[in-house]
């Protein structure tokens, strides 16, 4: 039996996706660098122009933001978040952890491979 992404079985992990937001104000560049370069993730999609509303200080407050998942391994999660929480403009960051529950055996390689420091190439591709 296959699974809707082409195993036979899915694989079951631990690794997680983190999902953050922030202003269009933050520097996006210099994370999605700081990110891949400390080998915190293995790849960083900003998608941007995302609008949230929410109650803050007792007000309903909303603004653009963009919206950021962050493939990283479990073992990286809470340096990612840390990270987050020193750069981030809000004095609440969203911060949200997903596990993984199926992904194809290639992919869950080349993420695990790209965030490893032990790692000594650096394989680009996915």
């Amino acid at each position: 039996m296959f699974d809707a992404i082409g195993q036979t079985t899915p694989r079951m992990l631990n690794d997680p996706v983190l999902l953050m937001t922030s202003t269009r104000f933050d520097d996006p560049a210099e994370w999605m660098k700081d990110l891949l370069a400390q080998r915190l993730a293995a790849c960083v999609t900003r998608i941007p122009a995302a609008e949230s509303s929410y109650h803050w200080q007792g007000k309903i407050v909303s603004e653009h933001e963009n919206l950021w998942l962050i493939k990283t391994t479990r073992d990286r999660s809470l340096s990612v978040s840390d990270y987050i929480k020193q750069h981030h403009r809000h004095d609440v960051p969203e911060i949200v952890i997903f596990e993984i529950a199926a992904i194809n055996h290639e992919y869950h390689q080349w993420l695990i491979q790209n965030v490893d420091v032990s790692s000594s190439s650096d394989s680009n591709d996915s």
